[in-house]
């Protein structure tokens, strides 16, 4: 649904006039722009990403892995639906708490892959971010809450994709360059992005716990079933069958 109104709103530009009406089928006037290469609604502008929020990346060091501490997610542990720490390791807390002095992760920034399979994404749902980030693109929406799933949904949309198809670089493995991130061309203005967060707030909450709630019970079953596989820890299958029928 947040998708659908995005795409109302910023492809289709039938976001509320002054009077609560669609914008462009109400006669709202559109210009040319030569950067998009299509119309836009006269008196928005196109930014840069980083004129909007910080772009950073992760670490490009290779911390050497542990048996136990936090964990290093790369790009390749961002899937299409989330974060994959069946695959990742562990690293001591020294190298974490040098990695987060450069590429430190915060609640409500976005994670985005930027090699290997581009555009694999993950909104930071956590109120305690424990692991560190290698070799994707960090974006700092946690400082501009107020456009955060603006960009969010901007991120999935025709402009980007087009812009991504004609900024990736890389003959064997494709990757889009910190810089391509950071000159990604946004339409925007500022009374509508803020309008249009407000509105979809409810809906990407409830969609951003879903998915972090996912991933916490997907890493509980792959730390459990070894453990249960080995034997040192069993079933209780009363409580189960009592639970299951209640």
């Amino acid at each position: 649904m947040a998708k659908q109104l995005y795409d109302y709103w910023f492809v289709q530009f039938e976001f509320p006039n002054a009077e609560g009406k669609p914008y462009k089928s109400s006669g709202g006037k559109m210009v040319w722009n030569e950067k998009l290469k299509r119309e836009i609604p006269k008196g928005w502008t196109v930014e840069l990403l980083s004129k909007l929020i910080e772009v950073k990346d992760g670490t490009h060091e290779s911390p050497k892995q542990q048996i136990e501490g936090k964990y290093l997610i790369t790009s390749k542990h961002l899937t299409s639906s989330g974060i994959d720490y069946k695959t990742a390791y562990y690293i001591s807390e020294e190298d974490y708490t040098a990695i987060n002095k450069r590429s430190q992760v915060d609640t409500n920034d976005i994670l985005f892959s930027m090699i290997g399979t581009i555009g694999n994404m993950y909104f930071v749902a956590e109120k305690d971010v424990d692991f560190a980030i290698k070799n994707m693109a960090l974006l700092k929406t946690s400082s501009n809450e107020k456009i955060m799933y603006f960009i969010w949904l901007y991120l999935s949309s025709l402009d980007y994709k087009r812009y991504e198809f004609n900024s990736i670089s890389g003959s064997i493995q494709k990757f889009l360059s910190l810089d391509a991130m950071r000159n990604i061309p946004v339409p925007f203005n500022s009374n509508i992005a803020i309008a249009f967060n407000k509105q979809v707030s409810d809906i990407c909450k409830i969609q951003a716990n879903i998915n972090k709630e996912n991933i916490q019970l997907i890493k509980q079953r792959d730390e459990l079933l070894p453990l249960l596989m080995n034997g040192q820890v069993s079933v209780n299958y009363d409580l189960y069958y009592r639970l299951k029928n209640e």
